[in-house]
């Protein structure tokens, strides 16, 4: 059985490939709302990596959580469940902003707590 600290370094791998998965979709499809706004395909997309952090950011120990107020869990969760559960309300410009000023600095956080963890 893996301890907790471990599968949290598990789930940061995870939600930095969702990360990339966004900024490779936004290098593909152009950061551009009208674009974004267009194309169903690259709102589904994005929607999908952004839902799947959600998902694992709940799977991260209570611990690490506390370690890391500075990173807000409970929206990041509260994004999942809005996927999960009222789907037909989803605001595309909200996704859009999650997708061009959240998800950076998601990616960002992840990098440092992983390269901080490789250099143990």
């Amino acid at each position: 059985m893996i301890s907790d600290s471990e599968r949290d370094i598990i789930i940061l791998r995870r939600l930095l490939k969702y990360c990339r998965d966004v900024k490779m979709l936004m290098e593909q499809f152009g950061e551009n709302y009208k674009q974004f706004s267009d194309n169903t395909a690259y709102q589904y997309s994005v929607s999908m990596a952004v839902f799947q952090a959600g998902e694992l950011s709940n799977h991260l120990s209570d611990e690490f959580k506390q370690n890391h107020p500075d990173i807000p869990w409970n929206v990041i969760r509260g994004m999942r469940n809005l996927f999960a559960h009222q789907y037909y309300e989803m605001n595309i410009k909200v996704i859009w902003k999650t997708a061009l000023e959240d998800i950076p600095s998601l990616a960002e956080f992840c990098e440092k707590v992983l390269a901080d963890h490789n250099k143990k």
